[in-house]
């Protein structure tokens, strides 16, 4: 089987990649336990607007007004599964030479797959 991996890079995309720029760790490189630290904080800061928020304002909330809880709920459950040594990257897109964006998707994930499958 070899040795496995004890630390690895996670990079977050798209709505997680949000969370990360939400928590103040966008497109930046963070130890992962700052990264929980951070996510947390958002969480605590999601939960007390909700809870403080009239039940008819959250009758009319969509999946935009909690999505924050919802994602960084997830993200913090996949932080939690890293090893202790990980770094994470978060990011809704890369920005490229001449002014040019790329939001990244699972086209993106498949594209890496194929093309680096050389990779250890």
């Amino acid at each position: 089987e070899g040795d496995a991996p004890t630390s690895i890079t996670f990079v977050a995309i798209e709505i997680l990649g949000g969370i990360g720029e939400k928590a103040g760790f966008g497109q930046t490189l963070v130890a992962v336990g700052e990264a929980r630290e951070l996510v947390g904080v958002l969480l605590a800061d999601f939960e007390a607007r909700a809870s403080q928020s009239p039940l008819a304002e959250r009758d009319g909330w969509t999946w935009r007004d909690v999505v924050t809880g919802a994602a960084g709920l997830q993200f913090l459950r996949l932080l939690e599964a890293l090893p202790e040594d990980s770094l994470v990257y978060a990011t809704r897109s890369f920005n490229m030479p001449q002014g040019h964006e790329i939001k990244p998707s699972w086209v993106l994930g498949k594209y890496l797959e194929l093309t680096q499958s050389d990779l250890p």
